[in-house]
């Protein structure tokens, strides 16, 4: 599946909008600002507009799947557009602008209000609330486990939460867990944040405060998680060593990455 990422945004398509009307086919040119992608549903948020600079039908904001060609053959650029729909691009880029700095803002209220907390009375209360996290995360995350298989490793969190040697949690002025984090002689043995969350720099502060206050310089990664491979990379690591099976014998490959270390 081909995807566009964020900073090669917006994009604008141009096509034809075919349409029965009372037995007979007819056409309307379609201006479709692509602003906004979602890596869950695959879709494009498009904002789809006349010749004229008009909204399209009552619901011109939609979201869209294209696909890497139809964007190849109908994307056309800003000098191709005619003056009302450039103007009116014009005014939901600033639109668009005005609301991410808006969530932007607003996002990192939240990051400055978020309190990271080392777990060291491990009650039923706090575990449970740390399961709860980790099975939501799960289910969104590792997409090549069964709900069977999930239920299956699920009855050895609890214990493997009590035996970590250190467990973090970033918490909001509510005391409420967002998400949490493992790790033990230098290691990072768990990451989840709550699916609601992800995205917004979470996991991020945790694992930054992870490398710096207990030393994490290595991990163990499923190959079949693409995104949390990729957010680890960003965070400087590299794998070194990559295995068949994991540590439990099952046959989901391991990748191994340590801080900055190339594979040998």
């Amino acid at each position: 599946m081909f995807e566009y990422n964020f900073p090669d945004l917006p994009i604008i398509c141009k096509y034809d909008y075919q349409y029965n009307y009372r037995g007979e086919l007819r056409s309307k040119l379609i201006y479709a600002l692509l602003t906004d992608y979602d890596k869950e549903t695959r879709k494009y948020c498009a904002i789809r507009m006349l010749e004229d600079g008009k909204a399209f039908g009552r619901h011109n904001v939609t979201w869209m799947y294209w696909a890497k060609e139809d964007i190849l053959k109908y994307q056309v650029g800003m000098d191709e557009l005619p003056s009302k729909v450039m103007a009116s691009v014009k005014e939901h880029l600033q639109m668009e602008e005005e609301i991410q700095e808006r969530q932007r803002k607003r996002l990192q209220r939240m990051l400055q209000s978020l309190k990271i907390v080392e777990v060291t009375d491990r009650t039923a209360n706090i575990l449970n609330q740390i399961l709860e996290i980790w099975e939501d995360a799960v289910k969104a995350t590792h997409l090549f486990l069964s709900d069977e298989e999930i239920m299956h490793i699920k009855q050895y969190v609890p214990q493997a939460l009590q035996e970590v040697r250190q467990l973090f949690v970033a918490v909001t002025e509510e005391r409420k867990p967002l998400a949490f984090m493992g790790a033990e002689d230098g290691k990072l043995e768990m990451l989840f944040v709550t699916p609601k969350e992800r995205n917004k720099g979470i996991g991020k502060l945790l694992f930054t405060y992870g490398i710096k206050n207990c030393g994490i310089n290595c991990l163990t990664v499923n190959e079949q998680n693409p995104q949390a491979i990729g957010f680890y990379e960003h965070m400087g690591f590299q794998t070194y060593k990559r295995t068949d099976m994991d540590e439990q014998g099952n046959p989901y490959p391991l990748l191994y990455m340590r801080l900055g270390q190339k594979k040998e």
